[in-house]
This record gives C-alpha cells, sequence and structure tokens, in this order.
C-alpha cells in the first residue's frame, strides 16, 4: 500500500475517537517527508558510489569522513563484488524512523479494518434486531411445512 493509498483511504475520518485522524495525518506527513529525504539516497546498490574492501578498511576513520562529507552510503565491494553497504548514523537514523512509520501505519490500517467489519456487523444487528424485522423472524419459526415449499426459491447454486 503508497502513502497516497493510505491517505485517499481517509484515515482517521470515519473513526470514532477523537484527535486519531490528526494524529494519522502527521505520520503520513511525518512519513512523507522521510520518503522524500531517504529518495536521495536509498537507491539499488548498482546506483551507489562504490569502494573496495581493502581501501576503506586501510583506513577506516578517513574513508568515514569522506562516507559523511559525500552520499553517506556506500558499496563495499570485495572481489569486485558488493558485499557490503555501509551508511552514516544520521542514515540508519532515518531508516529507524522509517520503521516507526511504518509500524505506527500498519497499526492503523488494523484498526481501521477491524472498525470496518465491526460497522459491518453492526448494520446487520440493527437490520435483524428492527421492529420491522421481528414479523419475519417469527414467521421463520412459526411456517408450516407448506409454507416453506410455497415460499422455497432455488438459488444460483442449485439445479431447477
Amino acid at each position: 500500500m503508497t502513502l497516497a493509498t493510505v491517505k485517499s483511504q481517509g484515515f482517521g475520518q470515519t473513526t470514532k475517537k477523537p484527535g486519531i485522524g490528526d494524529e494519522i495525518n502527521v505520520v503520513v506527513r511525518g512519513a512523507t517527508n522521510l520518503l522524500r529525504r531517504t529518495t536521495k539516497w536509498l537507491q539499488n546498490v548498482s546506483h551507489l558510489e562504490s569502494r573496495a574492501g581493502s581501501q576503506f578498511g586501510r583506513n577506516v576513520v578517513t574513508s568515514l569522513a569522506e562516507l559523511n562529507r559525500g552520499t553517506g552510503v556506500v558499496v563495499i565491494e570485495v572481489h569486485r563484488k558488493a558485499s557490503a553497504v555501509v551508511m552514516s548514523t544520521a542514515h540508519y537514523e532515518e531508516l529507524r524512523e522509517m520503521e516507526t512509520y511504518c509500524k505506527t501505519l500498519l497499526k492503523r490500517v488494523q484498526e481501521l479494518e477491524i472498525q470496518e467489519a465491526a460497522d459491518k456487523y453492526e448494520v446487520l444487528f440493527q437490520r435483524i434486531t428492527a421492529p420491522e424485522s421481528q414479523a419475519g423472524i417469527d414467521s421463520l419459526f412459526t411456517a408450516s411445512a407448506d409454507d416453506l415449499n410455497n415460499a422455497y426459491q432455488p438459488g444460483q447454486t442449485e439445479n431447477h
């Protein structure tokens, strides 16, 4: 599910809890801003700057300083093959922040799905317990075999 889908689903707009809509809007805005920031550096490995592992490891302090001055992400190659991605602590924290947003949004989606199911059952329960339904329910339990035979209509899955 994309953030655009999350927004279009009306998170928090039909909920009965006060303030939840505002909370979700803040989460969606924060997640959207975070995604904009991370797309600058969170790319496919083939598009990232790479460095030989031996070169990176010979002078870790200098390599990390260059990493922080640059994009903040570098691919370490061993035998000319991408083996690891090293990122700045700032980028790592952005990933952790993204995890928090994802967990919050997933929890809210689950809450909305539960609320939607509960709303459907509530509507059904109201129809069943409505006074105008009572006569039909009473006739169901007091109908004779002839009444049932006369009212029977085969369904789409039954042979006619």
